[in-house]
């Protein structure tokens, strides 16, 4: 037996070697065996050697993926995918270089545009600039009013800035329109806890409050409900980007892919 085979950092690093190449071989065996799926198989690699701390291979299949099409609008949509899977990844500075680099376009679908906005916003907010990230999530409302995403980012924004009143508002209508996701509904009974006093200034909120947490918990039966009658979890997914199963690479061990908040 090798000297080092009961060293748990040798015994790590081979897993994450092994898991590596396998990944590797997987994605690279899609690109050569599916020309229908050609750009989906980019995308996965761009994203598999960013995650793998591979930049140049990444950037090199990002070349490859952006040459397919001269269509800024399909770019656009490239650079919100990529950066969906980098904020699976909890690379999020990795995804906020994508976000950027697709809003730099200024093109896109109107859905592609809020959500290159809203995530970028999301993002900042993770790592408390939260500043900057407010006039991204006002640009991603003035894009679209309706989604709940950037109302909610926009209340996290105002609250990390201390506008406490300000973010009152936009968590509410976060969760009314989407009382399945609960997260906005948990940041305002968060920010409650910590400032009771705010229910002084909003005499009717604890009532507000519960209105939206009765409409979740309808919500939540109901997707139990819908999970019994087509056998899944009932777990409404909660991604800030709303992607899909399309956007996932193979992750470097010890990463793990859930949608963040």
């Amino acid at each position: 037996m090798a000297e080092d085979d009961n060293d748990p950092e040798s015994r790590e690093a081979e897993e994450r070697r092994r898991s590596f190449e396998e990944g590797e071989a997987w994605l690279q065996r899609s690109l050569k065996e599916s020309e229908r799926d050609r750009m989906l198989a980019l995308r996965r690699l761009v994203g598999f050697y960013r995650c793998h701390d591979r930049p140049e291979r990444s950037e090199a299949y990002l070349d490859r993926l952006l040459a397919t099409t001269a269509d800024p609008d399909q770019h656009a949509w490239d650079f919100l995918v990529l950066g969906q899977m980098m904020e699976r990844s909890d690379e999020y500075g990795y995804a906020m270089d994508y976000y950027r680099r697709g809003l730099a376009l200024g093109a896109g679908s109107e859905w592609t545009r809020y959500f290159l906005h809203n995530n970028l916003g999301y993002c900042l907010n993770h790592f408390g600039r939260h500043a900057e990230a407010e006039p991204l999530c006002r640009a991603a409302i003035a894009i679209d009013p309706e989604p709940f995403n950037a109302h909610k980012n926009l209340g996290v924004a105002l609250e990390g800035q201390g506008c406490y009143a300000q973010a009152i508002p936009c968590y509410l209508r976060a969760a009314r329109t989407s009382p399945q996701d609960p997260r906005a509904l948990g940041h305002l009974e968060a920010l409650i806890a910590r400032h009771p006093e705010l229910t002084v200034e909003w005499p009717d909120l604890p009532a507000k409050v519960a209105e939206c947490r009765t409409l979740a918990e309808d919500a939540a039966r109901f997707e139990r409900s819908r999970a019994r009658q087509s056998g899944g979890s009932g777990h409404p997914g909660t991604a800030d980007s709303e992607g899909n199963a399309a956007s996932v690479v193979p992750l470097p061990v010890g990463q793990r892919a859930d949608d963040g908040e």
